[in-house]
C-alpha cells in the first residue's frame, strides 16, 4: 500500500513540478531589460609615462684650463670651433670694445687728475721755496718735518702694471 500511495500522489507532484518549471521559463521574467550606463570616453594618445623631473645640480666641464688675460671683457665673437687646430700667435675671440673703451677713458681720468695733483704740488713746493728764502730758521724747520708733496705726486702718475 504504500506503493500505491506514493503512486497515486506522483501525477499530482508532476503537475505542480512542471508548473513551476514552466513558470520560471516565462519571457517576460526571465529577460530583465537594464537601463544603460553612461560611459566616459576619451581619445588615445602616447605620452610619458613619468612626469616631468626637475632637478638641483652644478654643471661642470670634462676638462677645464686655468687661463688667465691682460684685459676683462666680454667675448663678442669667437674665430675658432672646438676640436679646430691653431697655431701659436692666432687670435682666437674678439672682445667687446664697449668695456675696454671704459677702461682706457677711466685710465685717462686718473691720468689727469694725477697731472693735475702733481701741478698742485710743484706749485706748493715752489711757495714753500719762497718763503723759506724769506723767512729765517723757524721756516726752515717746519719744510723740513713734512715730505715734499712732488715726491708723493709723482707715485700717483708712475705707471701701474694695468694694461689697457
Amino acid at each position: 500500500m504504500i506503493h500505491r500511495t506514493v503512486f497515486s500522489s506522483f501525477p499530482n507532484v508532476l503537475v505542480i513540478l512542471s508548473a513551476i518549471a514552466l513558470a520560471g521559463c516565462e519571457p517576460t521574467t526571465a529577460q530583465q531589460e537594464t537601463p544603460p550606463r553612461p560611459v566616459l570616453v576619451a581619445a588615445v594618445h602616447y605620452g610619458a609615462q613619468v612626469a616631468d623631473r626637475s632637478f638641483v645640480g652644478t654643471i661642470k666641464p670634462r676638462i677645464e684650463s686655468d687661463l688667465g688675460f691682460r684685459v676683462t671683457g666680454k667675448v663678442a665673437k669667437r674665430l675658432v670651433e672646438v676640436g679646430m687646430r691653431v697655431e701659436a700667435g692666432q687670435a682666437l675671440a674678439v672682445l667687446d670694445q664697449a668695456d675696454l673703451n671704459l677702461q682706457a677713458e677711466q685710465a685717462k681720468a686718473e691720468l689727469s687728475a694725477a697731472t693735475g695733483n702733481m701741478a698742485q704740488a710743484g706749485a706748493a713746493e715752489t711757495r714753500s721755496k719762497e718763503l723759506r728764502q724769506r723767512a729765517g730758521r723757524r721756516t726752515r724747520n717746519s719744510i723740513r718735518r713734512k715730505p715734499p708733496p712732488t715726491k708723493r705726486a709723482r707715485g700717483s702718475t708712475a705707471p701701474n702694471d694695468r694694461s689697457t
